[in-house]
């Protein structure tokens, strides 16, 4: 009879630890799997305040020039594009085509100690959608020029260069400058074309 109550002992024990093991296994099982929603990597939505970036930029700047009774005409032409990806659309701030001559003269040919420089703005508009460009158009005239490129100048005359640049700018003055918000113009090295002519003057 003894006997009997020992295996059964033995066997209740056995049965105890069996459910105990299982259930510990269950918890580290469960315990172990990861959470679907926990885990997700969410991805955000971008907020109210996103932009898509835009690219003013200049295009075939040309200049033709002639040389009538010693006055020099410069005709320049250029376009303003749009490279995109984003509409150029702000009421507030129109685009602006901007064409500049800067002189220079013999023997340095600084344009900034030249004076007398010239500016020319027209206004591209406050909507320039991606990929649309619009064309403009602007004349120089400079008398005293007595012919084209360089010759070695008598106490009458002297050298000078004329260099035009033609560019894009904003009527608020942000692109370009560090407070710039960056959709506003995704490329800067496209904003500008320049080209330089040669001549002789006649200094009376």
């Amino acid at each position: 009879m003894k006997k009997s109550s020992k295996v059964l002992s033995v066997i209740l024990t056995t049965l105890i630890l069996l459910v105990a093991f299982s259930s510990a296994g269950l918890a580290v099982t469960k315990q172990s799997v990861p959470s679907p929603v926990n885990n997700m990597n969410v991805l955000q939505p971008p907020g109210g305040n996103f932009a898509i970036c835009m690219d003013p930029a200049v295009k075939n700047f040309n200049i033709t020039k002639s040389l009538s009774g010693n006055v020099a005409t410069f005709t320049m032409s250029g376009q303003i594009c749009n490279n995109g990806p984003g509409d150029w659309n702000k009421p507030d701030n129109m685009l602006e085509a901007n064409f500049a001559v800067y002189n220079g003269y013999a023997p340095q040919f600084s344009y900034a100690a030249g004076g007398n420089p010239k500016f020319f703005k027209q206004t591209v508009g406050p909507v320039l959608k991606k990929n649309q460009c619009m064309s403009f158009t602007q004349t120089y005239t400079r008398d005293k020029v007595l012919h084209w490129g360089f010759s070695e100048n008598k106490a009458t005359e002297r050298q000078m260069k004329l260099m035009f640049e033609f560019y894009v700018r904003d009527a608020k003055g942000l692109i370009g400058v560090g407070a710039q918000p960056k959709a506003l113009d995704c490329n800067l090295n496209n904003n500008l074309s320049s080209q330089t002519f040669e001549m002789m003057i006649s200094t009376p």
